[in-house]
């Protein structure tokens, strides 16, 4: 079991939500190691019957034992309730999938924070003499980070930070931990010329004797996985160099302390001011900085271009929670974290091949062009996905197919390995004209097809402006030699056309769940 402790000036804010059976109750469980994962009846595998034991357990079935309760406890927290059960579903359909999924690449650039599997990290409430937490606000920040999923909540898609990564990455991250209280020792304006720096360097040495680190390293690299300053609401007000910009905006970085708690060093960090009156504002900022966190770089240009446009994915079709900080994640971002499995990334290998693509709200599924099919996800290509209005993009984006130009070449950066052009990078192009990491293939960012009588474009060729790859300076001149059409639309297996409805079928939900575009990618002077 792990420790629960109480911190000096902290307390543990559990957000675990049970069944009926007190979790407390798997402390008289008996203590025996598991070697698979999920097999509480130790049988030596995770199947069926081990989800039906864990469900009458916890819904208190009379004399229902668990011979082996830690191999339920999915989340790491010491104690079996809701979360686990859905988590232990989750791993028995992957299971049964048999997906493997493909290597982050962005471990690439040695992220603390991992980006699939289980992470557990600490949020620590921040109140400070001069600005407190208000009691209220305190506790629902836990229900803000870590509740689970419920499409039903009017704060859906941005129900939680878990909710939105295990909608984003299909169940393939799962983001667990405590909320912490935690009282500075100084005013708020002491922290703010370092970045915070000082303040994590503070909580760190002030709760070592309480929290016991070790619990916050997933993946045992001996580097705390990450930490959540949340700030009081009232932080996001302060300006004290008049500069129109608060001086607690959420950002993220790597913390400079060089002290060991527990065998473990810090990592990574971030701060992100919460209001229980704009809690979806807390939720997507802060998943935006876990992200970061995770190794995703911004896609949102740092200067603006010559029109004033600061958006790196312009237009309807550019949604992008590292771009506008809404929506769900790109294709790109989802493949670069690690949540695909190879047979999901359709890999275009020459002459002409057709494809049918779902939606990635739906299920994960996009086409990949390579420009060197040797060269690996850390280089230049082309990615098409389909997206619609639906889980993570219930309230941004719209529905179409749109092609995502990526150039993830990793070089080494000014504090490590980076992301070759990304907007900070010493090879990004202040100009936004020359490579970028993403791009979006459509000059006024709307959707393939498109709306006719607007914008329609079912073939995609040498002619569309950006669909091009990179040449030797850096420009977009390069000719494909690729033609794409979208060959037709096809409904999702549940819709049932009314001839008696007035509406547009487009205003049926059923018409686009699970609904496919048929995709040909070919030469280009193969005529269609």
């Amino acid at each position: 079991m792990m420790r629960r402790l109480l911190s000096v000036s902290a307390a543990v804010l559990l957000g675990s939500i049970c069944l009926c059976a007190s979790a407390s109750a798997a402390a008289d469980a008996p203590q025996q190691d598991a070697p698979v994962t999920g097999d509480v009846n130790t049988d030596g595998r995770l199947d069926d019957t081990d989800i039906l034991l864990l469900r009458e357990w916890l819904l208190g079935v009379p004399a229902v034992q668990l011979p082996a309760w830690q191999a339920a406890d999915l989340n790491a927290d010491g104690s079996l309730d809701a979360r686990d059960f859905t988590l232990m579903k989750r791993l028995r359909m992957n299971a049964s999938a048999g997906k493997q999924l493909i290597d982050p690449p962005v471990r690439a650039l040695h992220p603390s924070l991992p980006s699939a599997g289980t992470d557990r990290i600490p949020v620590f409430a921040v109140s400070f003499p001069d600005c407190a937490f208000s009691e209220a606000d305190a506790a629902y920040l836990s229900t803000c980070c870590f509740d689970a999923a419920d499409p039903a909540c009017s704060l859906f898609p941005l129900e939680s930070i878990s909710a939105y990564f295990e909608r984003a990455s299909y169940g393939r991250l799962t983001l667990t931990g405590d909320v912490i209280s935690y009282t500075a020792a100084h005013e708020i304006d002491r922290y703010a010329e370092d970045h915070a720096q000082d303040l994590v360097a503070e909580i760190l040495e002030a709760l070592d004797a309480s929290l016991d680190f070790r619990d916050f390293d997933a993946n045992q690299d001996q580097i705390l996985d990450g930490m959540v300053l949340a700030l009081p609401a009232a932080a996001i007000r302060i300006d004290n160099d008049g500069d129109g910009v608060p001086d607690w905006w959420p950002f993220s970085g790597k913390s400079s302390c060089d002290d060991v708690f527990d065998g473990v060093c810090a990592g990574a960090y971030c701060v992100s001011a919460f209001t229980g009156n704009a809690p979806t504002e807390f939720v997507g900022r802060t998943a935006h900085e876990l992200a970061h966190m995770m190794g995703l770089p911004d896609y949102y240009k740092y200067t603006a271009d010559a029109s004033g446009e600061k958006d790196g994915l312009p237009g309807a079709a550019g949604d992008e929670l590292m771009d506008e900080g809404t929506g769900d994640l790109s294709v790109c971002s989802k493949l670069l974290l690690g949540w695909l499995s190879a047979d999901e990334i359709l890999v275009y290998t020459g002459e002409t091949q057709t494809f049918s693509l779902t939606s990635m709200q739906y299920a994960p599924a996009c086409i990949l062009i390579p420009k060197d099919p040797a060269a690996g996800y850390l280089s230049e290509y082309f990615l098409i996905e389909y997206i619609t209005t639906e889980a993570n993009n219930r309230t941004a984006g719209g529905n179409g197919i749109r092609i995502l130009h990526v150039q993830a070449e990793v070089s080494e950066g000014r504090h490590g390995p980076e992301f070759t052009y990304n907007n900070y990078g010493l090879h990004y192009d202040s100009s936004n004209q020359k490579q970028r990491v993403l791009r979006l293939v459509n000059d006024n960012g709307l959707f393939y097809p498109g709306i006719r009588g607007v914008q329609y474009t079912d073939v995609i060729d040498g002619g569309i402006a950006g669909f091009h790859w990179y040449d030797a300076e850096g420009d977009l001149t390069e000719d494909t030699g690729l033609r794409i059409r979208i060959n037709g639309f096809h409904p999702g297996p549940d819709y049932v056309p009314d001839p008696l409805s007035s509406l547009l079928p487009t205003n049926d939900p059923a018409y686009r769940r699970g609904s496919t575009y048929s995709i040909t990618v070919s030469a280009a002077d193969i005529s269609a």
